[in-house]
């Protein structure tokens, strides 16, 4: 028996139905006293009328279309984290002055890119309902990947709730035999959210440097390519993917693994570091996604760092 069907007790009502526009809108089905029904009917309209200037008169349809006009002037600001420390910028600045004119030209211009908008970088501004329209579509396009949606769902969902310091998606890993779409899927999800992709080839990345940079002892040295892709994008949670983690080569002199534990690990990548711009950077919003085909080849310590 629905309960919902069954008579009210004598001096009940539903709030629903009696406490006035918001509970209605709720679909509250609480049973309350009539008069304090009717005390909250009263206040419900009374603050209806008062923000939206309406008399008792006026039409229901007259009410949304106030709503909508408010809604429409509406534009929240956008959300920015902190991804450069300003100070340290420019104290980096001042540093190149010691150094061969075309070295400090080229770095200045690097670190001109880090002071952009006061060293902040954009959050993604789509709101959870969208994005999990656009990730169920993606579903339906790519259903072998159904089980990483509903991980990547709850993780972005709970991100985007969060403080814009404290955005973090634990880095996933797509496992998998070649040509399944794994680096089609993390494009998509880029898309998605509305930020920039960036994949990086690790089979091919042969040194340490190669990502966090390489000090200036060095003649040719550059900066990585994580501070060119911080410095230079607008956004504060790019994706990042790892393609073929299981095919990372080490170089004795510089590795690749420590530096891809650092910015996958929580706390280290919030202070990042590039050996040729000498400064620290926010990576810990980045959104790091790795594939391989053959998950014994990772070492064990880059595979406790991905889910």
């Amino acid at each position: 028996m629905n309960p919902f069907h069954e008579p009210l007790p004598t001096g009940y009502v539903r709030l629903g139905s009696d406490g006035g526009p918001t509970w209605r809108a709720l679909g509250s089905k609480l049973l309350v006293p009539c008069d304090l029904a009717s005390i909250l009917r009263e206040i419900d309209e009374t603050a209806e009328e008062d923000l939206f200037d309406l008399s008792p008169e006026r039409p229901e349809a007259d009410l949304w279309e106030e709503i909508e006009a408010q809604a429409a002037c509406f534009e929240p600001a956008p959300l920015y984290r902190q991804v450069f420390d300003p100070e340290e910028v420019a104290a980096a600045k001042k540093g190149l002055a010691s150094e061969d004119k075309d070295v400090a030209r080229r770095y200045a211009l690097h670190l001109n890119h880090a002071e952009s908008e006061t060293g902040r970088r954009k959050m993604p501004e789509i709101k959870i309902p969208e994005l999990k329209s656009r990730l169920l579509a993606l579903a339906d396009k790519m259903p072998n990947f159904q089980d990483v949606i509903e991980v990547l769902l709850s993780e972005l969902a709970l991100a985007l709730s969060a403080p814009a310091a404290e955005f973090r998606v634990t880095p996933i890993l797509l496992s998998g035999v070649p040509g399944i779409g794994k680096t089609r899927f993390a494009r998509e999800v880029a898309a998605a959210l509305n930020v920039h992709f960036e994949s990086i080839a690790l089979a091919t990345t042969s040194a340490g440097f190669a990502l966090a940079g390489m000090s200036r002892a060095w003649g040719n040295s550059r900066p990585g390519l994580i501070a060119e892709l911080m410095s230079q994008g607008e956004d504060a949670t790019p994706v990042v993917l790892l393609d073929e983690v299981d095919k990372v080569s080490d170089n004795y002199q510089s590795p690749v693994t420590p530096v891809l534990l650092e910015l996958l690990e929580e706390e280290s990548a919030k202070r990042f570091r590039d050996e040729a711009l000498e400064i620290r950077m926010d990576t810990g919003g980045v959104i790091f996604m790795a594939t391989a085909n053959d998950l014994g080849a990772i070492p064990p310590a880059l595979m406790s760092r991905l889910r």
